[in-house]
């Protein structure tokens, strides 16, 4: 596959957050020297296959020498800690090792089993949620969550048809009579209990 026509001269790399681009451009340092016309996706893919967090890419041939690696990372909403280990939640509830990365430093935490975690997460966003300001879920045995804001406020879910609490939380939470509570119970059905 070498050519001396449209040589690859340098290895280029975008779209990086947790991907290491120095490790990667060392993996493909292989490519110099090669054809740009005879790229081997294949085997592209075989090096890459490794790096969990690359959900998909691009290659760009950049005439007369050069190759851009375009990626796509998958996204972790995330930290999944159960006992001493830590596990990064994609949108699509995948499992991912954990490693300490300044830009996930502010994911929540879903402590224990995350049983039904992607169906909470995702009607959290469906009713529009501030998810940004969650701290962490706390996950029950019994299939029930609490959710533990930012700012310290503990929202107690029931096991079943937590969107109606969730939903009350959200019309209430901003008003200034709810502003001294920082306990919302809605274990129990059509009750609320403030703490």
């Amino acid at each position: 596959n070498s050519s001396i026509f449209f040589s690859i001269k340098e290895v280029r790399i975008e779209g990086t957050k947790a991907l290491d681009k120095k490790k990667i451009i060392i993996e493909l340092d292989y490519l110099k020297g090669t054809g740009l016309i005879f790229i081997d996706k294949k085997k592209i893919q075989i090096v890459l296959k490794k790096y969990e967090f690359i959900e998909s890419f691009k290659i760009k041939k950049i005439y007369p020498n050069i190759v851009k690696f375009i990626f796509k990372e998958k996204e972790p909403i995330a930290i999944n800690s159960i006992g001493k280990n830590k596990f990064y939640i994609t949108k699509n509830g995948e499992h991912l090792k954990f490693q300490e990365l300044d830009y996930f430093k502010d994911l929540p935490t879903v402590f224990g089993k995350k049983n039904n975690f992607d169906l909470l997460y995702k009607d959290l966003k469906n009713i529009n949620f501030p998810t940004e300001k969650i701290k962490s879920y706390l996950s029950f045995d019994i299939g029930r969550w609490d959710i533990i804001l930012k700012n310290g406020i503990v929202i107690k879910l029931p096991h079943i048809n937590y969107i109606e609490g969730t939903n009350n939380f959200i019309s209430i939470y901003n008003k200034e009579e709810f502003s001294k509570f920082k306990v919302f119970d809605y274990r129990i059905k059509d009750q609320l209990i403030l703490k």
